[in-house]
């Protein structure tokens, strides 16, 4: 709350130190829709603003739905599901859409109340963009994979937010250098030269909740050393407690544990056969464009949307249900002997940074743009 409250105050004494300039300098606002109180701000400054979903479209479909969710009784009014398996068919209707539980709903972490404020967040979210007549959408068009077509052509409603997918046009140049403002350990890389092809398990859990807990780190290490698995394990120094004791030393030359790295380059790594994620929206992103088959273990939030799309729809990944001896061996087995699934990841690949995707996400901001000066004229 704090946080939120203080970034308000500053928006608005930016604002007001642009007006008193003689040149207008603002011209527009796009939003980062989780933090859609800027929204509010850019409203009572009359600025134009459009929103930006960082995730895929398939998880902002799923907030969406919540009206109708709550009307037919799929959700109370404070988001909780009365029956865990209940089914949810995202409109519109794509064919090959994985099929979607209330369990995989995004506010569902944590204790009651955590889940209702949650719940509530989301809700404030979809009020908010509601009102917006524009919202650019980090992922690319058909994430289905069934048909052709622009996206936006199919789901924009009267009244509604013109949904725009434009991941293609800056993925494509992206450059290697992760933006990250955590320090990056590039020793990681050079050890990587040392390894065979396609040997190394490349282990991260993102950055911006707990991993995995504790006993599961323990689970995790006994599991790599047990397999002999060449590895490489983003693991915070808060986390690494959770470690057998002796184990950093014991596996010095089998793998390494950093606290963070340059992970575009690891997974565009000749060495690198695998990447052990949460399934964050970025990092899935990131995997596709370096060719990089995925062993899935959701935690939160939407990557358990992202993993059905993975597992599902795209096939380009296994998930597995926890960290122990098997779990582990049997999705590295899965992943290395499906031989089509290199070729299927190309097929993804080029959805995403492809010439056609890229095509589509540039006539895409141009569509953004020309509405845009055509409402400010």
């Amino acid at each position: 709350m704090l946080w939120r409250t203080t970034c308000q105050s500053n928006w608005r004494e930016l604002y007001r130190v642009l007006m008193k300039m003689e040149k207008k300098l603002c011209a527009y606002i796009i939003v980062d829709l989780l933090a859609s109180w800027a929204i509010d701000v850019a409203n009572r400054c009359g600025i134009p603003v459009a929103g930006f979903w960082p995730a895929m479209l398939a998880s902002y479909r799923l907030v969406v739905a919540i009206p109708d969710m709550v009307r037919t009784g799929i959700i109370s009014a404070t988001g909780n599901p009365q029956n865990l398996r209940h089914h949810i068919a995202l409109r519109p209707f794509q064919p090959n859409q994985p099929k979607l539980w209330t369990g995989d709903l995004p506010w569902l972490i944590g204790t009651p109340q955590a889940r209702k404020s949650r719940f509530n967040f989301w809700v404030r979210v979809l009020d908010r963009s509601s009102t917006l007549p524009w919202i650019l959408v980090n992922s690319f068009s058909n994430e289905s994979l069934s048909y052709e077509e622009n996206y936006f052509t199919e789901t924009t409603q009267l009244g509604q937010p013109m949904i725009l997918p434009v991941t293609g046009s800056y993925c494509k140049h992206s450059v290697p250098k992760s933006p990250s403002l955590w320090e990056e350990d590039m020793a990681s890389l050079k050890w990587l030269e040392t390894q065979k092809p396609k040997s190394v398990l490349y282990i991260s859990f993102g950055s911006w909740v707990s991993p995995i807990g504790e006993s599961k780190v323990k689970t995790l290490a006994l599991t790599l050393e047990s397999l002999g698995q060449p590895f490489i394990w983003v693991l915070g120094s808060n986390w690494r407690q959770g470690l057998p004791n002796g184990f950093i030393q014991r596996v010095s030359k089998q793998g390494k544990i950093v606290s963070w790295a340059p992970q575009v380059e690891i997974l565009n790594h000749r060495a690198v056969g695998g990447y052990l994620t949460h399934c964050g929206w970025n990092s899935t992103m990131e995997a596709i464009q370096c060719g990089m088959p995925l062993l899935c273990y959701p935690i939160a939030g939407d990557q358990f949307v992202n993993c059905k799309f993975i597992v599902q729809v795209w096939r380009i990944g296994v998930k597995i249900d926890g960290f122990g001896l098997k779990d582990v061996e049997e999705g590295l087995k899965k992943v290395v002997e499906d031989e089509e699934m290199n070729e299927r990841l190309m097929k993804v690949r080029d959805r995403v940074v492809g010439e056609k995707s890229s095509l589509k996400a540039k006539i895409n901001i141009n569509a953004f743009i020309d509405d845009l000066n055509r409402s400010t004229a």
